[in-house]
């Protein structure tokens, strides 16, 4: 008989021993015996075969392809494997194959719980990939992983009521806590580990559980847990403070031996309805403080290069040449009359839905929607003056409008109102039953969008008809929700979000385009190329705009600066001339190392009007890249005016002028600025940016060391060493004067390192470094400070060590970090052509160009005309 294991790691054999191991090598063969034994005992239709696996073959080829693929499998695996009837259908024989997925649906089927607990292995497929095949085939895998995971969940929740009725608490503690790490969003099934756990005597690994949950919710959904959970957790540690000799039978910082690894049930867990987070959270559009909502500086620009920083999941538009003189238009959120919070996503959609269809018609342009100033509220939360909105982003035209319920219908409106005022046309009231809510965005879009086209020129109406229907209301609010999460910096969140959407609605690509883009930013690439292969089935539905920007997600995600520059600009071509590309293009141009370019674009926008969309009330992504544009090409006079222009406050601004100040070789100005910036408060939206890997971990916020490491460093490289180090010895006595719990963060420790680096303190530096290895040993960041530290205070051996660590590293793990590490190591070490050929491995996979500048190592090759042909800026 032969076994196939698709649970967790892939296995194929026989019990008669002929090894069918080779099976594994090949991706297509293995995937057609996977469908079949997972649907075993169920014939399948050979068409249905072929459009699955061969879609890019005709059907000639691609019934040849299946014949042969057959022909193969019975040769290594045995003829008795599969069945046919007649010529157009085939199954795997039941009496023939043992497959695991069988066999946990009959065991859950059953009632025998335990022997499905440790049937499930793993993830269905876990780490499989076949190329070249349908999205069906895709669809069809995502959802027997969610179905093979529910099953062992609901064994799981078995297993543990069964204990519990029969008093076996340690047991059912152990259980509960395997359920939590296959489904670690759950609340319900969090809270009933973390009761298993204090009843098994064990509230320390209750606490530990419920702590790593919290962690966890905030860290990856930015959210909060419910109030019933933070009461239990409130509970537990009052109870704990009671009784400190707890014992701990299973702690939630260990994997249980035969734990349950996450499955796609991960990600694909239902969003936090848009409408109303849980007490104590901001609200999507209530008032926040001026700097929650910002992403961090260098963050917008990689959003901004990866092409989405405004609006390209919203504004799906036809690749047609932008006509000189179009009327701007801003649609604005509706409004939500319902009463009904669960309802809230209905006007995101409805925005959302409208301005695509608009930019679509390429007769006027449109103001991102998605933006959080554009939705039709101030800045405290209120809804904003359609007018005054139209004034700030030099729309003619403003689109409202808002739903009610009557009895079980919902009732739309729409309007659409000039700058000045006047109601130029009404649409509605149009009702709709409830659960059809879908219909009436669709109805509100055509009779809006005829509306407009009256207004702008009634003789191109025809133009403005769009055949399209919505995706169904669940996917376009996960869709809704990604697309809040990205422009939170909330790559991950967002990434999962996007998931959820597409898996709801395989048609829609703007939501597979999204998940591309988030993925591309934190450097997903396996997640950024499976997309880009499931696109290559779709090719013929895409727009060109939609091509190009999964290219440009390719080539982010993979380091090809220069070709994401040539791909956004060729998608800015396609587009409408409007700011929000041109800023989009802008960065792309930053991370090719062509700040001249940059300028170019940036000059050309005026952010008072172009720009009043950012959720920054002080358009800081525009005033950072025009100084650093300037501070590259070493404008830095010019930079110093556009940095006190801008007006821009905070860190930001400290950056900005500190900056500007060091390249002009004021050291005592800036050190007087520093000295000041160390009175400023935290920024805890800011994220610091100054580890090229470590960025992005939830204690990295934005403090005075950020600004002052920058600045420090700035002063050294532009040749005035003494104010760079007096800025480094400063930071690390403003460090040491913080509070304990501040001091020992991971973003304090590492800072205080690179201070003490600089200021030559490399024993206390080495010293420092090493307590982060130590809590993070796999940390190429750490290690790669580490290298640095070890050559400089003379530790051959060491630095040896590190640098065949970072070498070993693989690419998809390192990124360009290991090569830049390693560059750093060589300079240090007096070896310039080793470093210079590592600065060129770097930049070839895709590092940002201000690393390089900054960096006094690699400072050391300034005056060697193969690193300057190297790293100087190009046109």
């Amino acid at each position: 008989m032969l076994r196939l294991h698709l649970l967790g790691p892939l296995e194929v054999g026989r019990t008669d021993r002929i090894d069918g191991g080779d099976v594994l090598a090949q991706p297509k063969r293995f995937a057609l015996l996977a469908y079949l034994a997972v649907s075993a005992g169920l014939y399948q239709r050979r068409d249905t075969l072929l459009a699955l696996l061969w879609p890019e073959l005709d059907e000639f080829a691609a019934r040849r392809a299946l014949r042969q693929t057959l022909h193969q499998l019975r040769r290594a695996l045995g003829d008795d494997v599969f069945v046919t009837r007649g010529d157009d259908e085939v199954m795997v024989d039941r009496e023939a194959v043992w497959c695991d997925i069988v066999a946990l649906r009959e065991a859950v089927q059953g009632e025998r719980f335990d022997e499905a607990i440790a049937l499930y292995r793993g993830q269905l497929l876990e780490g499989f990939h076949v190329s070249n095949v349908g999205e069906g085939f895709d669809t069809w895998l995502e959802r027997e992983r969610a179905h093979a995971a529910a099953l062992a969940l609901r064994a799981l929740d078995a297993v543990v009521a069964r204990h519990e009725r029969e008093g076996r608490a340690a047991e059912a503690a152990l259980v509960a806590v395997r359920a939590t790490e296959l489904s670690p969003f759950d609340e319900p099934r969090l809270r009933r580990a973390v009761n298993a756990l204090e009843s098994s005597g064990d509230r320390g690994g209750a606490l530990r559980l419920g702590d790593a949950f919290v962690a966890r919710l905030a860290t990856e959904l930015e959210a909060r847990p419910s109030a019933e959970t933070r009461a239990l957790m409130d509970r537990l540690r009052l109870s704990n403070t009671r009784t400190p000799g707890a014992r701990t039978v299973v702690p939630a910082t260990e994997t249980p031996a035969a734990a349950l690894p996450p499955t796609v049930a991960t990600i694909t867990e239902e969003p936090a309805p848009a409408p109303q987070p849980s007490a104590g959270d901001a609200a999507p559009r209530a008032s926040r403080p001026s700097r929650w909502s910002r992403p961090s500086w260098r963050t917008m620009l990689v959003v901004a290069a990866a092409l989405i920083a405004v609006g390209t999941f919203a504004l799906r538009a036809w690749p047609h040449a932008r006509v000189a003189g179009r009327e701007r238009v801003l649609v604005t959120q509706f409004e939500n009359r319902t009463g009904d919070s669960t309802l809230d996503p209905l006007g995101d959609m409805e925005a959302d839905w409208l301005a695509r269809g608009i930019v679509a018609t390429q007769f006027v342009d449109v103001v991102d929607p998605r933006a959080l100033f554009a939705r039709g509220r101030a800045r405290n939360g209120d809804p904003a003056n359609p007018q005054e909105l139209a004034r700030r982003t030099g729309a003619a035209y403003v689109i409202t409008g808002s739903y009610y319920r009557s009895a079980d219908s919902v009732v739309f409106f729409a309007g659409i109102i000039d700058a000045d005022g006047r109601v130029m046309r009404s649409v509605g009231p149009l009702a709709f039953q409830s659960s059809r809510a879908v219909d009436g965005v669709e109805a509100i879009r055509t009779r809006v969008m005829a509306s407009l086209a009256s207004i702008i020129d009634p003789h191109a109406r025809g133009r403005f008809d769009i055949q399209e229907s919505p995706p169904p209301y669940d996917a376009y609010q996960a869709y809704i929700a990604a697309f809040d999460a990205f422009w939170l910096s909330q790559f991950k969140k967002s990434e999962s979000l996007f998931v959820v959407a597409a898996s709801r609605d395989s048609t829609f690509d703007a939501a597979s385009i999204g998940l591309a883009t988030a993925a591309a930013n934190v450097r997903d690439c396996e997640v950024v190329d499976s997309v880009s292969r499931a696109m290559t089935t779709r090719i013929k539905r895409l727009s060109d705009v939609d091509r190009l920007d999964v290219r440009i997600a390719v080539a982010r995600c993979h380091g090809r600066n220069d070709e994401m520059f040539r791909l956004v600009m060729l998608r800015s071509q396609s587009l409408s001339a409007s700011s929000q590309w041109q800023l989009s293009a802008a960065a792309a141009a930053d991370w090719a190392n062509r700040p001249g370019d940059a300028l170019s674009i940036l000059e050309r926008i005026n952010p008072a009007v172009d720009l009043d969309w950012l959720p920054q009330a002080d358009h800081f992504a525009y005033w950072d890249a025009l100084t650093g544009a300037y501070h590259m090409l070493g404008r830095h006079d010019v930079e110093l005016e556009v940095a006190n222009r801008s007006h821009v406050a905070g860190l930001d601004g400290q950056l900005c002028r500190g900056r500007a100040l060091a390249g002009l070789g004021r050291g005592a100005e800036a050190v007087s600025l520093i000295d000041s910036t160390f009175t400023l408060p935290s920024e805890p939206g800011l994220s610091t940016g100054m580890l090229p890997t470590t960025d992005g971990r939830p204690e990295y916020s934005g403090s005075a060391a950020w600004v002052a490491l920058w600045v420090a460093r700035e002063l050294s490289v532009h040749g005035d060493s003494v104010s760079g180090t007096a800025v480094a010895r400063r930071a690390v006595t403003w460090i040491d004067a913080l509070p304990r719990e501040d001091r020992d963060a991971y973003e304090m420790r590492a800072f205080r390192a690179q201070f003490l680096e600089q200021a030559g303190a490399f024993g206390a530096a080495k010293h420092e470094v090493q307590r982060l290895i130590n809590d993070d040993t796999a940390n190429v960041d750490y290690r790669g400070l580490m290298a640095g530290l070890a050559a400089e205070s003379g530790d051959s051996a060491q630095a040896d060590r590190l640098d065949a660590w970072l070498a070993s590293l693989p690419p998809a793990r390192a990124l360009w970090a290991a090569s830049f590490y390693r560059a750093r190591l060589a300079s240090l070490r007096g070896r310039p052509a080793d470093a210079v050929a590592f600065v060129h491995e770097t930049l070839e996979k895709g590092a940002w160009p201000f690393w390089l500048h900054i960096d006094l190592a690699l400072h050391r090759l300034a005056t060697r005309a193969d690193y300057i042909a190297l790293t100087k800026p190009r046109s």
